[in-house]
C-alpha cells in the first residue's frame, strides 16, 4: 500500500524519545517529548482566532489546483 520510497521515510517511535531525537533535533521538540523547544501552551481559542483573521487568505490558497464541479 505504500511505496518503498515512502516506507523508508516513515518512522514510528512510539514512546522511544531517543529514537525520535535521532531523527529530529531537540530544539524542534517540546520538553514533554525530550526536546528543548520553549513555547506557550495554548488552547484552541488562539487557533480559531487565527483562522478567523486569515479566512480570506485561506480561501484564496484553497482555490488553486483542481476544483470540484458544482452539482
Amino acid at each position: 500500500f505504500l511505496s518503498e520510497k515512502l516506507r523508508k521515510r516513515l518512522f514510528f517511535h512510539q514512546k522511544d524519545w531517543n529514537s525520535l531525537m535521532s531523527h529530529v533535533e531537540a530544539k524542534c521538540l517540546r520538553p514533554k517529548y525530550g526536546g528543548t523547544l520553549e513555547c506557550l501552551e495554548t488552547d484552541g481559542m488562539l487557533l480559531g482566532e487565527m483562522f478567523e483573521l486569515y479566512h480570506k487568505e485561506y480561501e484564496l490558497a484553497n482555490s488553486f489546483g483542481y476544483l470540484k464541479k458544482q452539482d
